[in-house]
């Protein structure tokens, strides 16, 4: 909760881990529940959103980026979460159009 004081968001995004099928499994259940309980504590709204590949997709980008292996372990998951948050932002523009 610090983090939502500091930054004052206006919405929060929670990365939903589903199956490659689409399903979901224990890991998916446990950050609805999570999500459930971020946005009752902040008050809030909590979207979900899917991250199946973000981090194969931010590890190809990074490789084109010639960014060494150890660099890339350091700053895989700040880069998956960008990119689940710039396709969260790409639908949500899209459906206000």
């Amino acid at each position: 909760m610090n983090l939502v004081r500091e930054h004052q968001p206006t919405e929060l995004v929670v990365g939903l881990p589903l199956n490659m099928n689409g399903s979901k499994g224990a890991s998916a259940e446990l950050c609805e529940e999570f999500a459930r309980r971020l946005g009752e504590a902040s008050g809030l709204p909590v979207h979900l959103e899917d991250e199946r590949l973000t981090t194969a997709w931010a590890e190809r980008s990074l490789i084109e980026q010639n960014m060494r292996r150890s660099r890339r372990r350091q700053v895989i998951d700040q880069a998956a979460a960008t990119l689940l948050l710039q396709g969260w932002l790409a639908r949500r523009r899209s459906a206000a159009e």
